[in-house]
């Protein structure tokens, strides 16, 4: 068993770095994560001191999806991040183990898409997203890990065991790290669980994964149904290089009108064949995905008018 700073039981002596370990605070005799970072060539002298500043900000969120970072320690070259536990297991896990139904997929894009616009509202942003720092339990709620690593970084990822399928071209051009690589992110992690690969070859350096995301996805050969193509319509837009995403609240409408869309074709495949009910549903809900529509852009547009 190691103890590290005299205060955290844990009970494996070959800790991996970058990985989650659910260890033991003695002091409050309660269970926490625990995650080594090495230092390397991308990390700034200001990172731990700037990490301390940046886990206040996130306790303030106050976000039930958001893991706060409750201790970092450090110790010569090694740091030892501490986080609040979540009982529950990665989203990678989740979906190497099990098909992820669409609409499974839209309620964890939706709690993400949340959390990330309160965080945008505070001026904050997360630049390290991947699949194993989003844990989710067993109800399919969600709770996001590793925020504020790459602000305190001063906007550049950490690129830990070099770690870089998850970062948008920007960040890969010129370690430049805003709201859209967030976007990009979010998108391969939605790409990932509706088909279970990633959308671009992973490259071993930044220049060739630059290269693998210029030549696009192809998503011809993805068995993409008629329950999925709003969803894979989201993905592309928030991996495009044009007519990308500017808001949140954008994406949250998307994924509103897909749900509604969906539940109609679900409807569609289960109703009886009778001309008459058919088109009864039809037309109900037509109307309600329209009126969903109509309210979801007034919404928007006030807070746009809001914010001028």
């Amino acid at each position: 068993m190691l103890i590290i700073d005299d205060r955290y039981e844990v009970y494996n002596d070959n800790l991996e770095i970058d990985k989650f370990y659910k260890v033991k605070d003695i002091e409050t005799n309660s269970y926490v994560f625990l995650k080594k970072l090495e230092q390397n060539k991308n990390i700034k002298d200001s990172f731990i001191p700037n990490l301390i500043d940046e886990s206040t900000m996130i306790l303030n969120l106050d976000s039930k999806y958001i893991a706060n970072i409750l201790d970092v320690i450090s110790y010569e070259s090694t740091y030892y991040v501490i986080s609040e536990y979540f009982d529950g297991i990665s989203l990678l896990d989740l979906v190497n183990n099990k098909d992820l139904k669409t609409n499974d997929i839209i309620s964890i894009s939706k709690q993400i898409i949340s959390a990330m616009k309160l965080c945008d509202e505070r001026g904050l942003y997360h630049g390290a997203f991947r699949l194993d720092n989003v844990f989710i339990d067993k109800d399919y709620n969600i709770k996001i890990y590793d925020l504020g690593i790459t602000k305190a970084n001063g906007g550049v990822n950490i690129r830990m065991n070099n770690n870089i399928a998850f970062l948008c071209p920007h960040q890969l051009n010129v370690n430049y790290t805003d709201k859209e690589s967030d976007f990009f992110a979010i998108g391969i992690i939605m790409y990932y669980c509706l088909f279970k690969k990633m959308p671009f070859k992973i490259g071993v350096n930044d220049r060739e994964m630059l290269k693998n995301i210029d030549k696009g996805i192809d998503l011809n050969k993805d068995r993409t149904t008629a329950l999925s193509k709003g969803l894979v319509d989201i993905i592309k837009k928030l991996l495009a290089r044009k007519n990308k995403y500017s808001s949140y609240s954008e994406i949250l409408i998307d994924l509103t009108k897909i749900m509604y869309v969906n539940a109609d074709i679900v409807e569609t495949k289960n109703t009886e064949y009778d001309e008459g009910i058919y088109i009864q549903h039809k037309k109900s809900n037509s109307f309600m995905i329209k009126l969903i529509s109509i309210i979801m852009c007034a919404v928007v547009l006030v807070i746009v008018i809001a914010q001028l």
